[in-house]
């Protein structure tokens, strides 16, 4: 099966860290006990932008996608349920 394109995205923008950062920022500089529970929600979710990946491959068959970490396998659209390519 020959891959006529692959891509590989991910969250790598400058601006998305410092906006998802900054909240994490603040939290740490708050000394209140309340704020631990928050840091960790936070460190969370920046772990998950972390490791968010959009895979896209297309050959002969169809597109085969995947948006880790939800999906743990390849999803596929056959080239027949495929109506237009631009």
């Amino acid at each position: 099966m020959n891959c006529l394109f692959e891509e590989k995205q991910k969250f790598t923008q400058w601006w998305i860290w410092i906006l998802l950062l900054l909240p994490v920022i603040f939290a740490l500089s708050n000394e209140s006990s309340n704020s631990n529970i928050g840091v960790l929600i936070l460190i969370i979710i920046l772990l998950l932008f972390y490791l968010f990946e959009l895979r896209v491959k297309v050959n002969e068959e169809g597109i085969h996608y995947q948006f880790f970490p939800f999906h743990f396998h390849l999803y596929s659209i056959k080239k027949d349920e495929i109506e237009k390519i631009e």
